[in-house]
């Protein structure tokens, strides 16, 4: 597998050296996924909506984050 041009955690933007609690990653870590894909964010947005039995009405429905 290719990882060029993101290898090491050195490779990416400095807002993505942390880990998932914020801690530092050092530089010379490999970047895990490696590559490009490493270097991507990814914005899923997720909507729900509720129609009624005849479909003639539709409400958003709130998600809770928890």
């Amino acid at each position: 597998m290719d990882c060029d041009p993101i290898i090491k955690v050195g490779d990416l933007w400095t807002n993505q050296r942390v880990n998932k609690n914020g801690d530092k990653l050092s530089d010379d870590e490999p970047a895990i996924p490696c590559g490009l894909v490493a270097k991507s964010y990814f914005n899923d947005t997720f909507e729900l909506w509720k129609m009624n039995a005849d479909l003639t009405d539709e409400k958003r429905v709130t998600i809770a984050e928890n």
